[in-house]
């Protein structure tokens, strides 16, 4: 059985096991948005990778498009809505420059994958610029 310990300087939730509960929550999210696009004729490329600049938090391919996913889960549709800012867009265009040079074959876009605790629980945004 696991308690919860308050924040430390500014840190979210851990439990006493010291686990964060937003990054776990943020991997179960991952997780789930992969089967969600699996489903849908997307296959994993590359596991994701933490940069200083970027983040990807997927990197999927459905025929000659090679995709950068975000990932957001949020409470319901209206937090979603300003979970992904103008400079967190610019760092993933920046990644996406960079990935051009490693699929010079492939069309490179940027998608959003929204998740919510309630209905429509997902919002797949494709092509965002």
């Amino acid at each position: 059985m696991s308690r919860t310990l308050p924040p430390q300087h500014g840190t979210s939730k851990r439990t006493a096991r010291g686990i964060n509960m937003l990054k776990l929550k943020g991997v179960f999210a991952e997780k789930l948005a992969l089967l969600y696009l699996m489903s849908r004729g997307y296959r994993p490329v590359a596991r994701p990778k933490r940069r200083p600049l970027a983040q990807t938090d997927l990197l999927v391919r459905r025929g000659h498009h090679l995709v950068l996913v975000e990932v957001k889960y949020r409470q319901d549709a209206l937090h979603a809505s300003f979970a992904l800012g103008p400079a967190q867009l610019r760092r993933l265009q920046t990644e996406a420059r960079a990935l051009a040079s490693f699929f010079p074959t492939s069309t490179i876009r940027i998608d959003a994958l929204l998740l919510f605790k309630a209905y429509p629980f997902i919002k797949h945004i494709p092509d965002m610029r």
